[in-house]
């Protein structure tokens, strides 16, 4: 509707102030913004206010004086009072004035930029299709992000109520890296992997488990590992607890397994336990390996605690011939050449051969047929590296005898590659006394 007056203003306006020398020869001068007439600037020349119109005249941004001013240093002073803006535009410059806008803004730029500072030090820029980059780091009391991040992102934080917080990331080293103060890899996700990297040491609630980096030591209950794995209880008997539990219910089935090796085989030696008949019943196992064989097991504990040693070393001997008119006065080596059993392939030539240095167990028997009544004596011999171990008889019994035995049992020390044999001797009489097959008996085993 028609109304009297200054129009209504349709953009926005502000105060502006320019400032000139005046050299007592110019006239024209140009304004930092176009006035629309002369009455929207007020100009001052040493400090006297000019007449409008009279003084000077403006055309857009030109500012005509009538008289030259006078030769002076910013002598000339404008400002400009329109009130009605010469476009909707803003001002490129609004000041300090804080501005609250009710509604959307919108920067229709592809590479629109928001400045902050007076340097223009932190810079919002629009990427487009992408997002909004941000040059340097953003604080916030909290960050709270409502989407699911996707396959591809390069860096993105999302939120799903089933996932919670969501780190994505793709790098070509890793996709994930969380760095300490210094700069420095504390926690990685490889990339394309699910594996993750922890550089340091790991606490978990203190001593529950402690991963020791510097030592290459794991220790369980304790915040101080001293060995390569240690568990530790802190209850009143102060012993280490390791469970291993299968799910295998079956009353033979494997309980689980410990394994000794090395870089060139994972397996040399290991510890096994089984179910034993029974749901409620175990057996151990414990299995070595010697080279050039497979591993194989060395002992045994069964359910009731009965151990055997199916590796040690052990024999038993017989004779599959006879010995005649066995030779007076002299040593005679009892013939073993049957063998009931010979653990580890020890025995050969009549002859036993200790493979370590131990404890052996040794027991003879053998039968001597129509011994001479006139010999001084007769002996049995079991003849050792160390050491010889005698039983005598006197064979004067009235008239000769038809049938005797000698017999004995010790436990010799041998060293590595010590051998045992079985030996008789008669002093004096008759050449007349026999052994007949399978009346030999020469055992052995490692005790210790």
């Amino acid at each position: 509707m028609p109304y009297i007056g200054r129009n209504e203003g349709v953009g926005f306006s502000g105060s502006t102030k320019d400032r000139f020398s005046g050299d007592n020869s110019t006239t024209g001068f140009t304004l930092s913004r176009s006035a629309p007439t002369a009455n929207d600037l007020q100009i001052f020349v040493d400090n006297v206010r000019q007449e409008p119109t009279i003084a000077y005249s403006v055309s857009g941004a030109t500012l005509t004086f009538t008289e030259a001013p006078p030769t002076g240093t910013n002598n000339v002073y404008v400002v400009h009072t329109s009130e009605i803006a010469a476009s909707v535009l803003p001002p490129q410059d609004l000041g300090t004035t804080d501005y609250i806008f009710g509604d959307d803004i919108s920067l229709q730029s592809d590479s629109a930029v928001i400045n902050f500072g007076t340097d223009s030090d932190v810079t919002l820029t629009h990427n487009h299709n992408t997002g909004l980059d941000l040059n340097l780091a953003m604080t916030a009391t909290t960050f709270e992000p409502d989407g699911d991040t996707a396959a591809g992102d390069n860096a993105a934080i999302g939120y799903t109520s089933a996932e919670g917080l969501i780190l994505t990331g793709q790098g070509s080293t890793n996709d994930v890296t969380i760095k300490n103060d210094a700069d420095a890899d504390v926690i990685s996700i490889p990339t394309g992997t699910t594996n993750v990297a922890v550089v340091g040491d790991l606490t978990v609630d203190t001593s529950t488990l402690k991963v020791d980096s510097s030592n290459n030591r794991v220790g369980m209950g304790t915040a101080s590992p001293s060995r390569q794995v240690m568990i530790s209880r802190t209850i009143a008997d102060g012993s280490g607890e390791l469970g291993i539990v299968s799910s295998d219910s079956s009353t033979t089935g494997a309980l689980g397994n410990i394994h000794f090796g090395n870089s060139t085989d994972s397996s040399l030696a290991s510890i096994r336990a089984t179910a034993d008949g029974a749901t409620d019943s175990a057996k151990l196992e414990f299995n070595t390996e010697k080279t050039g064989a497979a591993i194989e097991t060395a002992m045994k504990i069964d359910s009731v605690g009965r151990v055997t040693k199916p590796l040690q070393p052990a024999f038993g001997v017989t004779s599959s011939g006879n010995q005649l008119n066995m030779t007076t006065d002299s040593l005679v080596t009892i013939v073993c050449d049957s063998e009931r059993f010979d653990v580890g392939s020890h025995f050969a030539s009549n002859t036993f051969t200790a493979p370590v240095t131990g404890k052996y167990f040794l027991s003879m028997l053998f039968n001597l047929r129509t011994l001479d009544s006139a010999a001084d004596y007769y002996l049995g011999r079991l003849s050792t590296s160390n050491k010889s171990y005698d039983c005598h008889i006197d064979a004067d019994f009235g008239q000769d005898n038809s049938f005797f035995n000698l017999n004995m049992g010790i436990c010799a020390d041998m060293d590595a590659n010590d051998t045992a044999l079985l030996q008789f001797y008669q002093a004096g009489g008759s050449a007349q006394t026999d052994i007949n097959a399978g009346e030999v008996f020469f055992s052995g085993y490692l005790v210790a």
